[in-house]
């Protein structure tokens, strides 16, 4: 799952603002949490640095509200138990 969010990561470098904009949420949400709080985040920074504060705060809180969901410590971003 983590790679899903990884387009989302690249507009955010390059701030791609009205590209983050027009992103459509998962349909399933907590199927995919890490793409969904990316693009909270993503969709934060991108209002913010377009002079719409308010609405970047709220994103913020849809970031913290899937953050901190129960199931996101049940997740493994990478399978790679080398290190």
């Amino acid at each position: 799952e983590a790679y899903a969010a990884l387009d989302i990561h690249v507009l955010v470098r390059f701030g791609r603002w009205k590209e983050i904009l027009e992103l459509p949420l998962p349909k399933y949400p907590l199927l995919m949490l890490f793409r969904t709080a990316s693009l909270h985040y993503a969709r934060g920074l991108a209002l913010a640095n377009t002079g719409n504060t308010e609405k970047a705060a709220e994103e913020a809180n849809l970031l913290d509200k899937y953050r901190l969901n129960s199931c996101a410590e049940l997740r493994i971003l990478h399978n790679n138990n080398v290190a």
